[in-house]
């Protein structure tokens, strides 16, 4: 049977009017058993039940609403009935916001698909809160990560992510954010604060990559004491790096940092038998450059550049030696000619047609000037090409660095303290590693809004907003009208529809006109 539609709102209406909201109420349900997505009945049905304090029955009224416009394609509508719950639940059962926390991700998703960035955040992170609030950490987390996919850059959300992740005993977890942050540290040129994670990783994990990676930021910095510190950070990541060219190069740097320098060569020697043993050409011969500087006297240096021919050979092998000289030229002649210093071993004069070809070997100078092994002019024939690499002869048992770090304590008296930051330090130090967004008007600065629709779109949105407007103002919810009008004027500033109905709606609120 038909019912009397009009009769029953009549009825109900007296009732709300004298009071009796559950009897208005039961009302309005006789004509939502006839049409239950009858929405200005239902929003009279939310009114009543907020009039008589019935406030957990009226959210579940705005969620049902919100469902069923958000199903039907009127996410505007869908925003406005979660907004209005929301509402309720913050002022009226704050004390029991978990229980209608499931409304936050709906009203956050609806953000984000109206590109509303910054709005979406803001939901998301109170939605987190009330979880972790709730004890529901493992969920609070899945909310966590989503909002540092949302703000990437900044600092606050991917720190809270981390102390998140530490609590619920997720170390791996928490290295890999904390590994986040400080590269988008270091490449913002923040040192000190990229220094100050690194640390923090270090604390939890003592990973060679690390150890090295903040062993360069203090070296870097110059700070004093810096130096021996990174030594400590090496030391601890050594063992299981010993041949890594990168690690001896920060090791090298490290040594003269502390004013080690004799020490610094000798790294440098070993990292060059390294190069040289993986085939590096191109390092072993900026590595080498260096070393001719550095120590242009050591054999062994002297003999990678030959090998490398970045200088010529002073002397033939005995195996390419050159022709016997004509038999009118005397011995002692040529030896002056060939070996300007004198050799080492000779207190007389040789002669060399006495001795054996396989028993000369390379002659030994008592002045090992370096201007003995300039290079040779091009098309000179004074000197053979250079010959293939040969063994470069460092031992390869890593004495020499095990050494280095036994007299890292010798620097004890230096008074300079390990930095092992602990978390709440750490927090005051990242207090705010990235812009924060947590200011409204940052907020809405940058939040990305949707690319503008062309005119026939704008048309129909806009319709479709002042169709809305005249509902909630049929509803007498002048407040969510003006909310709504308002939203919409920044992007129609000059649609004069929109402007009189903001005026009108302004002025039966009895606002001053603006």
């Amino acid at each position: 049977m038909r019912i009397d539609r009009e009769k029953i709102l009549e009825a109900a209406q007296k009732l709300a009017a004298k009071g009796r909201y559950d009897k208005a109420i039961v009302e309005y349900r006789k004509i939502l058993q006839e049409n239950p997505n009858d929405d200005r009945i239902q929003l009279r049905v939310a009114d009543a039940q907020m009039r008589m304090g019935a406030y957990d029955a009226a959210v579940s009224t705005y969620i049902a609403m919100a469902d069923h416009f958000m199903q039907e394609g009127f996410h505007t509508k869908a925003v406005a009935m979660y907004k209005q719950a929301r509402g309720v639940v913050q002022q009226h059962l704050a004390a029991r916001a978990d229980q209608f926390a499931h409304l936050l991700p709906k009203l956050a998703r609806l953000y984000q698909d109206d590109g509303l960035v910054g709005e979406a955040v803001i939901i998301y992170d109170e939605y987190a809160t009330i979880l972790e609030k709730a004890g529901r950490q493992r969920e609070a987390l899945d909310v966590l990560r989503q909002l540092v996919d949302l703000r990437k850059d900044d600092g606050r959300m991917r720190a809270r992510l981390v102390d998140a992740l530490i609590a619920a005993g997720d170390t791996d977890g928490a290295i890999v954010e904390l590994t986040a942050m400080a590269e988008q540290l270091v490449a913002a040129g923040r040192r000190d604060e990229a220094i100050q994670v690194y640390e923090r990783i270090f604390a939890y994990r003592a990973d060679p990559v690390v150890a090295r990676t903040v062993a360069e930021l203090y070296l870097d910095r110059g700070v004093p004491g810096d130096g021996v510190i990174a030594l400590n950070r090496l030391q601890a990541c050594f063992q299981s790096t010993q041949r890594d060219p990168a690690t001896l190069r920060v090791l090298a740097r490290a040594l003269e940092a502390v004013g080690q320098r004799p020490k610094a060569t000798e790294i440098r020697k070993l990292l060059l038998r390294t190069l040289l043993d993986a085939g590096d050409e191109e390092a072993s011969r900026e590595l080498v450059s260096r070393l001719l500087v550095e120590a242009p006297s050591d054999d062994n240096v002297k003999q990678a550049a030959i090998s490398l021919g970045m200088l010529a050979s002073p002397l033939p092998r005995p195996s390419q030696a050159a022709p016997a000289p004509p038999p009118e030229v005397s011995v002692e002649p040529v030896v002056r000619r060939v070996s300007p210093p004198p050799l080492a071993a000779a207190e007389d004069s040789y002669n060399l047609e006495e001795l054996e070809p396989e028993s000369l070997g390379p002659l030994q100078y008592e002045d090992e000037s370096f201007e003995d092994f300039a290079p040779a002019d091009e098309g000179s024939s004074s000197f053979p090409a250079p010959q293939p690499a040969a063994e470069f002869p460092i031992a390869p048992d890593h004495a020499l660095v095990e050494d280095t770090f036994a007299d890292i304590d010798d620097y004890d008296d230096l008074d300079i303290d390990s930095p092992h930051p602990d978390p709440p330090a750490l927090a005051a130090a990242l207090d705010n590693p990235f812009p924060s967004y947590n200011d409204v008007a940052e907020r809405e600065a940058d939040t990305i809004r949707p690319a503008a629709p062309n005119p026939a779109e704008e048309d129909e949105n806009l319709t479709a907003v002042l169709e809305e407007v005249a509902f909630y103002e049929s509803q007498n919810l002048l407040d969510d009208a003006l909310s709504l009008v308002e939203e919409h004027i920044p992007r129609y500033p000059d649609h004069p529809a929109l402007l009189a109905q903001w005026r009108h709606l302004r002025e039966a609120l009895g606002l001053p006109p603006a």
